[in-house]
């Protein structure tokens, strides 16, 4: 099992290298993982479902929710993912106060807080290294252990008001397109 630090050193390195560029982020934390062992990949693979895990919060999901104009059940995991993207400590701080999110928010309204390809990253690099087919991770959603987000559920048509700048933010992102 990969400790989390080291995960999050995999993370921080590839953010810190490839700045505000996802698509450079995926090239330079797949290189970091095709260095590793099978057996490391794995466990950075269960590192980001743990992770995963402790952001499948209903305050989360009302950021998501506002931040995107609406969040799925899928597209609440794959905003759980670009949050991951951003770096151990943007996540951190959005744990304490998701409303701090609306520094990342981009003024574009075609712009998502969505990062579904580093779900499937370490999956590619697995079959990359091994040869085999792997399985895709199962949404959080679906598995037995976690049925329902950590803490309050909230109400679509009051949603805005548990975080009003970001409200204000999407509402005026949203009215250029």
């Amino acid at each position: 099992m990969m400790k989390e630090e080291t995960f999050w050193e995999l993370v921080d390195e590839a953010r810190d290298d490839a700045g505000d560029d996802d698509e450079r982020f995926l090239e330079v934390l797949e290189k970091g993982l095709m260095e590793l062992p099978p057996n490391a990949i794995e466990g950075f693979r269960a590192c980001l479902d743990n992770v995963l895990a402790r952001a499948y919060r209903w305050d989360l999901w009302a950021a998501a929710y506002i931040i995107n104009g609406g969040a799925s059940d899928d597209a609440f995991q794959y905003f759980r993912s670009w949050l991951i993207s951003r770096g151990h400590e943007v996540f951190e701080q959005a744990l304490k106060d998701p409303a701090g999110l609306e520094t990342f928010v981009k003024n574009d309204p075609e712009w998502l807080a969505d990062f579904e390809e580093m779900l499937y990253l370490p999956v590619y690099v697995l079959e990359q290294k091994t040869g085999q087919e792997v399985p895709l991770p199962e949404p959080l959603e679906t598995t037995e252990e976690i049925a329902e987000p950590e803490g309050e559920p909230w109400d679509e048509s009051t949603v805005d008001t548990l975080f009003p700048g970001l409200a204000r933010q999407a509402k005026a992102r949203f009215s250029r397109s």
